[in-house]
């Protein structure tokens, strides 16, 4: 198995988990700097390689979305909580948790998108908290008040 790191990622995390005896790659270094995911995603291996991002809007994005769906390969999706954390917090972040991650993605299936939490833990779509939307002034749904 090789996870294959988006380009939004520090390319250091993929150096890390190699020198941790982890198979990874960063787009760039696997595709070049210049390739777009709908190019790129095709040219994953589906029964080897894990696209780790956390473009959520990947599958909202009609090309790149059907690009990873034809790819059949397994998908992470890193939530809001990864974007804040700054490179030496994402480096603690993989060199403690991964393990659990990796653990759980040996038992994925080919195609499987799921979401990465800040435990280490997958969750479908699905199970995914998302996050109220606010309330309007003067009614609307209910939600969090500004």
């Amino acid at each position: 198995m090789r996870y294959v790191f988006d380009a939004h990622f520090s390319p250091a995390l993929p150096t890390i988990l190699r020198a941790l005896k982890v198979g990874a790659d960063s787009v760039a270094e696997r595709y070049g700097h210049s390739k777009k995911d709908e190019e790129f995603i095709p040219q994953l291996d589906s029964q080897h390689d894990v696209f780790v991002t956390y473009d959520r809007h990947i599958q909202t994005r009609p090309a790149e979305a059907r690009a990873l769906q034809a790819a059949g390969v397994r998908s992470l999706f890193f939530g809001p909580w990864w974007k804040g954390k700054r490179r030496w917090e994402q480096a603690e972040w993989l060199i403690t948790t991964w393990r659990k991650v990796d653990a759980q993605v040996r038992h994925l299936a080919t195609g499987a998108w799921v979401w990465v939490r800040a435990s280490g833990d997958l969750a479908k779509e699905s199970e995914y908290p998302q996050r109220p939307k606010p309330r309007r002034r003067g009614g609307g749904s209910p939600g969090l008040q500004p």
